[in-house]
């Protein structure tokens, strides 16, 4: 397994500081969603033609890539659909052009429970053409962007996420499973969900949370009710040689840990599995 870090977790930090700080903790691996408040791919400096260059060098002295880049593009209303793929293409242009693996969209909402077909036809729809679009950009002899959907949202079951999977049917797609949006649905009787979307699995996401009254109040990594090893072991026993992130939401929630604090504690947690 590989480890990276997400930069949700470090909104007020620059790239010399997210790189330092991977590379004291043995990430090899950076997943990029946002650099100090730019959230948009082709508005981060560094990921221009001009600024790309330099930063490559530093990635490359430290040995860390960057695996993926986390598109806020969601296609569950149909009034946005457009724009939101606008932003996902814009995005795939980036990592086409900086050799970055995959964009993350949303499936996210299912706003009328009596149109849910309609919505995952709808996502999948989206989802197909962007895959279409990555490989109609991609060089000749190099992989296309792969297009992840998140598990996130309503669109965290294998009952929703697997017909939005069937309906792509691209090679360039797959799931990015967030095991805390999971957690909300099936809470400890997690592992069914990942026996079934286990072929769809190219990245997962890990944070904690504490289940309370109904809801959920967000703690720092190994601290709370998620059965975080448990996907670990189970992982480890398939041989998943994908990555998982540490999504530590500091941009969202800024009462939690710092950074640097929660980055240790993660790297902590999965001393074992490197």
């Amino acid at each position: 397994m590989n480890f990276a870090l997400n930069t949700l977790g470090c909104p007020e930090w620059s790239f010399d500081q997210v790189i330092a700080n991977a590379a004291e903790n043995g990430f090899k691996h950076l997943e990029i969603r946002g650099i100090l408040g730019k959230m948009r791919a082709a508005e981060i400096p560094e990921f221009s033609e001009e600024g790309y260059p330099a930063l490559a060098e530093k990635l490359n002295a430290h040995g860390i890539s960057i695996v993926g880049f986390g598109c806020s593009s969601s296609f569950h209303n149909p009034e946005k659909c457009e724009s939101a793929y606008e932003e996902a293409k814009e995005a795939i242009d980036v990592c086409n052009r900086i050799g970055i693996k995959f964009i993350r969209i949303f499936g996210n909402n299912v706003p009328d429970p009596a149109k849910e077909a309609a919505t995952i036809e709808l996502v999948a729809e989206y989802a197909r053409r962007l895959c279409d679009y990555a490989i109609s950009v991609a060089e000749e002899g190099k992989a296309p962007v792969t297009v992840l959907i998140e598990a996130h949202g309503d669109f965290n079951t294998w009952e929703r996420l697997l017909p939005v999977c069937h309906k792509v049917d691209r090679k360039n797609f797959g799931l990015l499973w967030d095991v805390a949006h999971t957690d909300k649905a099936y809470a400890d009787n997690i592992l069914p969900f990942y026996k079934i979307m286990k072929p769809y699995i190219k990245h997962l996401h890990f944070k904690d949370h504490n289940r309370i009254d109904g809801g959920w109040k967000l703690c720092s990594v190994g601290e709370g009710d998620i059965p975080l090893t448990t996907v670990l072991d189970a992982l480890k026993a398939d041989g998943y040689n994908g990555c998982i992130s540490i999504e530590h939401e500091k941009k969202w929630h800024p009462e939690l840990a710092e950074p640097a604090e929660e980055f240790a504690r993660f790297a902590a947690l999965v001393k074992e599995y490197r």
